[in-house]
């Protein structure tokens, strides 16, 4: 898709999309459930909360994979980054709706 749009000086650019997007994918419904976390059940603290969990896990996963990998072990670090963010905003939304939050 990059080469057509953009020519082939792009062509290195693919590869590291592809492996970004099933992380993009999966962050999605977290702007969702963090609006209904900082609105709805007033937490905003909580929706901070996922949102360093993803920073933390993106940085950590950046200083593993950056060195050997380059922009591709960018794109996988921010992709389990966004996948973390994403299990902390369901399990933040289902321990509210159950309760067990205080």
């Amino acid at each position: 898709m990059i080469p057509p749009l953009f020519g082939d000086s792009f062509r290195g650019a693919a590869r590291p999309l592809a492996l970004l997007l099933p992380g993009v994918v999966a962050y999605a419904p977290v702007t969702i459930l963090v609006v209904y976390i900082s609105i709805r059940a007033a937490r905003p603290r909580l929706s901070l909360l996922v949102s360093i969990i993803g920073l933390v896990v993106t940085a950590g996963m950046s200083l593993v994979l950056i060195p050997p990998y380059g922009a591709s072990g960018a794109a996988i670090a921010s992709a389990i980054g966004y996948g973390a963010g994403g299990v902390a905003a369901w399990i933040c939304f289902s321990r509210l709706v159950r309760g067990d939050v205080a």
